[in-house]
C-alpha cells in the first residue's frame, strides 16, 4: 500500500502560521528585555521596527554536511535531535542579573538584537542615545567573548556525542551561513564531517574479528598511543609507540556496565584514560588499564599485546572477577563473582540510583577493597532529590552482616556495646 501524500496547506493557513511565528518572535523579543531588567526599553520599539527585526532575525542553527560528506538520513536526524537538546539544555548566565537565558534564544533572538540594533548603527532603529547608552554595556558583555565560549563548547559536547553514533568520527566545525536576502536570514551552521574509523582484523578463537583503532578525529584520524615503559615492556626491544586497538565485545562490555553514559562520552572517556595511562600487569602480555570517569577509577579496560599492537579485549568494572578490588572484596566478605553478579554490583547504575554510597557499613566494606572511587562517583553524581533503590538493606541480609554496634571502653577489664535501646557487657 503506497504511502498517502502529506496535504499542503493553504494559502490562508501559510499566512495563519507565519502570524503566530511572528508573533512567537515579537514575545522572545520582549522577553530578551526581561532577561537583561530593560523590560522598559521594549516599550520604545515601534511596530514598524519590530516588523524590521522579524524579517532580518537570526534563522535557528543547522546541521550540515560538509563538502563531499554524505550523512544518511538517519544519522542527520540524530544530530539534529542532539543538537537541540542542548541547545535548549545549556543555559547561558546574563551578566548583572540573576537570569539565564537557552543557547537556542541566545543564537537567535539574542543575537538578531546585537546584530541588528546594536552592532552598528542602523537607521531602521532612529532610538535615542540614552537608549543605547542603557543596554549597549550588557549586551557587549552578552555577545563578547561568551559567544566564542559557547560555540567552542557546542562543538566540543556535539563531537563528543556524534563520536557514538557508529564506529566512525564525526568532528564538528562552525560558521555562519545564509543572509543572502531578507528572505534567507543568518543561522549557525555546524559542520559535520566524517572521518573513517581504521580496522584491521585479528585471529582470536579459530576465527578473524574486527578490531578498531582507538584514537579521536579533529579534522583528520588522530591515533592514541601508548609508550613500552608505560606497560613494563623493555625500551629497546619496543623502541615505538604502539597503536591501541579495541574490539567489539569490549565496546558493547563498557556500554553495558558503565551504563550511565552516552556512547560517545564512554569513547571519549577511554582517551582521556589513555592519555594518562595507569597500567597494572595482569599475565604475561595481558594488563589492566585504568579506566576513569571525570577522574574517578571505575574499572579496568583488559587488553593483550599482540604483534606489537595492544588490543583491548573487555571491560570490567572493578567490582567484577579478574580485578584487584574484586579480589580483595571477595577475600573480605566472602562473596563470590556469582553473588556479585547477582547483586548486580557489575553495573555503574547499582551505585548512582541506589543507596549503597550512604551505607556506611557497605562504605567501609566497598572502600577496604579499593572501590572507593565508585562510591564517591556515585555521591558526585547521584540526582537530589531522587527516591533511591533501597539496595543496601538487600544486598547486607544476602551477607548476614549484622549493622556495626557502638563500643566504648569504661574499665580496661570490661566494655560495653550498644544494642538496640540496652547496653551489653563484653567481659
Amino acid at each position: 500500500m503506497s504511502k498517502r501524500r502529506k496535504k499542503r496547506p493553504s494559502a490562508q493557513q501559510q499566512r495563519q502560521e507565519k502570524a503566530e511565528q511572528r508573533k512567537k518572535f515579537y514575545r522572545k523579543v520582549r522577553h530578551f528585555f526581561t532577561l537583561i531588567e530593560k523590560e522598559h526599553l521594549f516599550r520604545q520599539i515601534s511596530e514598524r521596527e519590530l516588523q524590521h527585526l522579524w524579517k532580518l532575525r537570526m534563522r535557528a542553527p543547522k546541521i550540515k554536511p560538509e563538502d563531499g560528506c554524505s550523512l544518511s538520513a538517519k544519522h542527520a536526524k540524530m544530530m539534529t535531535e542532539a543538537l537541540y537538546y542542548y541547545l535548549d539544555d545549556y543555559k547561558v548566565d546574563i551578566p548583572d542579573t540573576d537570569y539565564q537565558i537557552s543557547a537556542y534564544d541566545y543564537l537567535t533572538t539574542g543575537l538578531t538584537i546585537y546584530a541588528f540594533i546594536l552592532r552598528e548603527p542602523n537607521p531602521n532603529f532612529p532610538k535615542g542615545d540614552n537608549f543605547f547608552e542603557e543596554i549597549r554595556p550588557i549586551t557587549e558583555n552578552l555577545f563578547g567573548d561568551e559567544l566564542e565560549l559557547l560555540i567552542k563548547k557546542l562543538k566540543t559536547i556535539l563531537g563528543m556525542i556524534y563520536d557514538g553514533i557508529d564506529i566512525d568520527h564525526y568532528p564538528v566545525q562552525f560558521e555562519w551561513r545564509g543572509g543572502q536576502s531578507a528572505h534567507r536570514g543568518v543561522f549557525a551552521a555546524f559542520i559535520v564531517n566524517r572521518v573513517a574509523n581504521p580496522v584491521i582484523h585479528i585471529k582470536t578463537g579459530g576465527s578473524r574479528r574486527p578490531a578498531y583503532q582507538v584514537g579521536f578525529a579533529i579534522e583528520q584520524f588522530v591515533p592514541m598511543k601508548l609508550k613500552a615503559e608505560v606497560l613494563h615492556l623493555e625500551t629497546a626491544e619496543y623502541p615505538e609507540l604502539l597503536n591501541v586497538y579495541i574490539q567489539s565485545h569490549a565496546l558493547r562490555r563498557l556500554s553495558e556496565r558503565v551504563d550511565l553514559l552516552a556512547p560517545g562520552e564512554l569513547r571519549w572517556c577511554m582517551y582521556d584514560s589513555l592519555a594518562e595511562p595507569m597500567v597494572i600487569p595482569y599475565r604475561h602480555h595481558s594488563y589492566l588499564i585504568e579506566y576513569r570517569v571525570l577522574g574517578y577509577k571505575i574499572g579496568y579496560l583488559v587488553a593483550d599485546l599482540m604483534k606489537r599492537k595492544i588490543i583491548i579485549r573487555t571491560f570490567l568494572l572493578v567490582t567484577q572477577c579478574g580485578t584487584p578490588e574484586e579480589q580483595k572484596l571477595c577475600s573480605n566478605t566472602g562473596l563470590s563473582k556469582e553473588d556479585i553478579a547477582y547483586l548486580n554490583l557489575c553495573k555503574l547504575s547499582s551505585f548512582v540510583n541506589s543507596d549503597i554510597y550512604e551505607n556506611q557499613t557497605l562504605k567501609v566494606m566497598f572502600e577496604e577493597a579499593g572501590c572507593g572511587p565508585v562510591l564517591e562517583f556515585a555521591k558526585d553524581k547521584a540526582k537530589k532529590p531522587a527516591k533511591k533503590i533501597p539496595r543496601a538493606e538487600q544486598i547486607l541480609n544476602y551477607m548476614k552482616v549484622e549493622p556495626p554496634m557502638l563500643e566504648f571502653e569504661l574499665e580496661k577489664h570490661y566494655a560495653l556495646r550498644k544494642e538496640g535501646k540496652s547496653y551489653v557487657a563484653i567481659l
